[in-house]
């Protein structure tokens, strides 16, 4: 298992939409989450950014570091406690 960490600034005219459309995901994309080995998923706020952890199960996740055009940025782990 691997945990990942990614961060997206939000147009602060745009949380509210944000807000919603997480309250009530589609069950197709959460199927799609689970299908994809992504477990204990969560999203947080804080001000202006999005902040994303999960953990992937499975042995194909690669990651490369943020592209052009990408929305998530991917974050190094550098602590975590059990």
């Amino acid at each position: 298992m691997q945990r990942y960490g990614s961060v997206i600034k939000v147009r602060p005219e745009s949380l509210e939409a944000y807000k919603k459309y997480y309250a009530a995901v589609w069950p197709e994309v959460l199927d799609m989450i689970r299908r994809c080995n992504i477990r204990n998923y969560s999203i947080y706020l804080k001000d202006d950014f999005l902040f994303g952890y999960s953990e992937y199960h499975g042995p194909d996740y690669t990651l490369e570091t943020r592209a052009s055009g990408e929305w998530w940025a991917n974050m190094e782990e550098v602590f975590h406690c059990d």
